[in-house]
This record gives structure tokens, sequence and C-alpha cells, in this order.
């Protein structure tokens, strides 16, 4: 046996009422990861549409597909935590955290296991992307009060293309691109020691700007992030969470994005201001626009105070009181 089949690399797919996605990913894993011993961990978070009886049924025997099924949909976060820690319990040594709307192109998982055993000082590497939009890979600087200001209208069209307010990082698609940051949420790998050594997913954020605390909690370890271009990932861009349209999508990321400038970020109190006016302001305009935007004005409201008052927890609870 090889010392390449010897590696474990634990798969977490989070699942939540797209299973069609869900299969056709694991089919694309099955097919081209035939080099790097894994294990998939399909993570039902308590869907809707009867995805974890047709991925149970659909997997049974199966023994490197394994599903599990969360008692509750706490949130992005808290149902790729249920994955992470049955295949860190295994003893995976590579966590790979995969999107259902994401296919391989190549053998995707042993490129990146192979970067992540030759790169010590890296924390996270993602693969070259290929998407819908021709767009590729996002490789991203730590989120910021400036950041998040200079990318709000009408701010950002005061900063000219290429300056330090925009956080997409400039990398022309050729060889390793190794940068202080995080890598696409879609499709990335951290060593297990890694993951389990900055506590997992921050199970606070319910949707959105997880990939960003990520990029927080691998500073603090002193790790980087890296893009691997041998490693190719069809990306069907929130595929996915477009179902749940544009008013469901912008409430959870002001929520994310304002959760995200409070704990790791470190606001100051003019800046959380700032941001809690600014966001509140657009999300009022947006439901005068958007009918279904309406029922989330003062929910976001309350959140916010909550966040203001260091209470993270007791905001996402109050996500999943009032989904």
């Amino acid at each position: 046996m090889t010392e390449m089949m010897k590696i474990k690399a634990g798969i977490v797919i989070l699942n939540y009422n797209s299973y069609e996605y869900t299969i056709k990913c694991v089919k694309s894993i099955l097919e081209k990861s035939n080099t790097c011993k894994s294990i998939i961990y399909i993570v039902d978070n308590a869907s809707t549409d009867g995805s974890f009886i047709r991925l149970r049924d659909n997997y049974a025997g199966a023994k490197d597909v394994r599903v599990l099924k969360s008692k509750q949909n706490g949130g992005y976060s808290y149902g790729n935590n249920i994955g992470i820690r049955c295949a860190v319990h295994d003893g995976a040594e590579y966590i790979f955290i995969v999107n259902p709307d994401t296919c391989l192109i190549n053998d995707a998982v042993s490129h990146m296991v192979h970067a992540l055993a030759e790169n010590p000082d890296t924390g996270a590497v993602g693969p070259k992307l290929v998407q819908p939009d021709g767009n590729g890979q996002i490789a991203r600087t730590y989120y910021t009060f400036s950041k998040a200001v200079f990318s709000k209208k009408p701010f950002c069209f005061f900063m000219p293309p290429g300056k330090m307010m925009q956080r997409d990082l400039q990398w022309h698609g050729k060889g390793q691109f190794k940068f202080n940051g995080m890598v696409a949420g879609c499709f990335f790998a951290l060593r297990a020691a890694d993951f389990c050594k900055i506590g997992l997913f921050d199970e606070d954020f319910f949707l959105y700007n997880e990939e960003d605390v990520i990029a927080y909690k691998l500073r603090e370890i002193g790790k980087k992030s890296m893009i691997v271009p041998d490693a190719l990932v069809y990306h069907d861009h929130a595929a996915v969470t477009k179902k749940k349209g544009s008013a469901f999508i912008y409430y959870h990321y002001r929520i994310s994005e304002f959760l995200l400038l409070c704990k790791y970020a470190k606001a100051g109190i003019i800046q959380k201001a700032c941001i809690f006016i600014l966001n509140m302001v657009w999300f009022v305009l947006f439901s005068i626009k958007e009918k279904e935007a309406r029922k989330y004005v003062r929910r976001l409201f309350h959140i916010y105070r909550a966040i203001c008052r260091g209470e993270f927890g007791r905001a996402n609870e109050a996500i999943l009181q009032k989904k």
C-alpha cells in the first residue's frame, strides 16, 4: 500500500433539502478520489423534504459513505460540526468541508492533502474553482470594518479597483498561492488537528461568513491559507441557498456580517453603530421593494441589539426560534 493510501480524509457534506445535489457531489468524489483513502460523512440538517430517508436508503451498505441526521437545523456551523466530530473520532487526519453544489473535476482531494502535508505553515487549502459565471477561486483577506463599509453602496463607488479596501486578492490561476486570509467556503480542507485547535466552526453563526471566522481563527494559531491550482472543482454557486429567495439570504448575511465584525474583527462602539445604522436603513429600504423582507425587519433589529450587548449565543437562538 502506498503512503497516499494510508492517509485518511474525512469529507463532510451538509445537506438541507438538497439531496439531488448531494448525490451528484458524492458520486463525483467516489469516482475521482481514487488514490486517497477517505470516508464521506453526509449530515442531513433536519431537512423537510425527506432528504435523510432518500440519502440513507441510497447509501445503505456503502462502506465509504455515512449518513448522519441532525436533531435540529442549528445552522451551517452546527451541522458541519456534527460531521467533523465523527470524522475526528474515526481518526481522520484531514477534514474536508464540501458544499452539495460542488463536483470534483479531478482528484482534488489527493492534491489538497499533498499540499497540506508539504506546507506545515498552511492551515486551510482550497482548489481552483470552475463556476458557471466563469469566475475562479476566491482568495480573501480578513473581513474588517473598513471592508464592510466600502463594500456597500454608495461607498463602494469611491474605491478604485485594486485598493486595500477590497477584500478579494489578485491571483492569476498559476502556481500555488499562499496568503493571509481564507479560501472559498464551498470546498476546503484543514488538518484535523488544526480544526480541533481552533474549536471547529463557531455555532453562533447560523449561515454565511463561516470561512471569514475560520480565517481569524487560523491567524490566531499562525497559519495561512493556500489555493492549490492542480485541484479542480466545479461549483454551481448558491444553487442551494438561492431557492430560499433574496430576503432570506440578505437577512442572514446581514446578521452574520455584523456578528463577525463585533466578535472577531473587534469593532468599536462607533464602528458598531455605523454598521448597525447602515444595515438597518438598507434593509428597511429593501423591504419596501421586497415584500418577503418585511417580516425580517423587526427580527433583525432585535438580533442586532443582542449582538451589541455581547449576547452572541442569544442572537443565534433567536434565529432558531423564528426560522
